[in-house]
């Protein structure tokens, strides 16, 4: 396996959910029980199995509307270990955030009829940049100077 090259041409597999009417795209819907998240250890697993997809080959093809064929995708995706926090607080912009600097590892598969794959293990992973955090914008940011912290 290797890279796929910017204009996509030798991509085989693009496995993503259809574009909505409105153009929103590469977004799905997870269910809550797939997610849990304890920021103050700074850990967080994402686990989804059997996803129904679409395999459209290649980004262009699947931002034209090209052709695609059912696919099915897991994946279970773990953050952990955090070696740093930062609290960012821009009153101006009405931002505010808590974030960790953590190590993230993933295993994940994809199924087509005639086609199919398996990651190695989430062990084997290499963690280059991850970061877990709290964010708040607009009327749900604290008091002025005030850290982001999520509200049970």
């Amino acid at each position: 396996m290797g890279s796929v090259d910017s204009e996509g041409t030798n991509q085989v597999h693009d496995f993503a959910p259809p574009i909505t009417p409105s153009g929103l795209f590469w977004t799905v819907l997870i269910p809550d029980d797939a997610v849990t998240v304890n920021l103050p250890a700074g850990t967080a697993e994402l686990h989804v199995q059997s996803m129904d997809l679409l395999d459209s080959y290649a980004i262009p093809n699947n931002l034209a509307g090209g052709p695609t064929e059912p696919a099915t995708v897991g994946f279970d995706l773990y953050w952990s270990d955090p070696t740093a926090v930062e609290s960012l607080v821009n009153a101006e912009q009405g931002f505010a955030g808590t974030f960790l600097d953590v190590t993230s590892a993933l295993q994940w598969s994809a199924q087509t009829v005639e086609f199919s794959f398996v990651s190695d293990p989430p062990q084997t992973s290499t963690s280059l940049f991850d970061l877990l955090g709290f964010e708040a914008n607009g009327v749900y940011v604290a008091s002025a100077g005030e850290i982001a912290t999520p509200i049970p």
